[in-house]
């Protein structure tokens, strides 16, 4: 995909072409049970909108949740267009959704005492309590 954005046609032919098998898997799981919903329709409207939106993907992060977040919001808008509920169970790609980033919350407290130092002792209580306690 990287490359692809970078306008590199044939990188962004084959992309597209692992990322439909990907998807179509993904679609025939979800939709095994409704035979009146075509796996190829859930394809190529997720193909569609990963085209229109290739721009929200940040290259830094996996590109797997990324498309199958995108797969995933087709197969239900294809229900809801059926006027049927669907619930996608999201523990089949438990492993590829990135695991909370602890140390980002020690940064936080770190950067909110620095900021906190500055203000007298009665700002401060203001602040905790209403930032930090939420009252």
């Amino acid at each position: 995909m990287l490359a692809a954005i970078e306008g590199d046609e044939a990188a962004y032919a084959a992309f597209l072409h692992v990322a439909a098998v990907m998807v179509r898997g993904l679609a025939r799981r979800k939709l095994a049970d409704d035979g009146a919903i075509s796996a190829e329709d859930v394809v190529q409207e997720t193909l569609l909108a990963v085209h229109s939106k290739r721009h929200t993907w940040r290259p830094q992060e996996p590109i797997l949740p990324w498309l199958f977040a995108i797969a995933r919001y087709k197969i239900v808008d294809v229900y809801r267009r059926r006027g049927r509920r669907v619930f996608v169970d999201i523990d089949d790609l438990a492993n590829l959704l990135a695991a909370p980033n602890a140390p980002a919350a020690d940064a936080n407290d770190r950067y909110l005492e620095r900021a906190l130092t500055g203000l007298s002792d009665g700002q401060q209580r203001v602040v905790r309590a209403i930032a930090v306690d939420g009252r």
